[in-house]
């Protein structure tokens, strides 16, 4: 099961997956999770797809960047 860390909060981390949101103990997560990670789970615990996550925050990167790029050509 794979899910993106929406947020932290008070020692509960929650995950969104396929658009519904879990509710989960952060100590589930290694010490280093944080919004944005894509996770997968492994037994009990989670484990951060590395990967995965920065291919995911480079695409948002760059599509943060044409919108920008395309209200500064207006």
């Amino acid at each position: 099961m794979k899910g993106i860390v929406d947020r932290i909060d008070n020692g509960i981390l929650i995950l969104e997956i396929n658009k519904e949101y879990l509710e989960l103990n952060v100590n589930l997560f290694p010490e280093n999770i944080k919004e944005g990670d894509i996770v997968i789970k492994d037994g009990k615990r989670y484990e951060i797809l590395e990967a995965e996550t920065r291919k995911r925050k480079k695409e948002m990167d760059n599509l943060l960047e044409s919108l920008f790029k395309e209200s500064e050509d207006r």
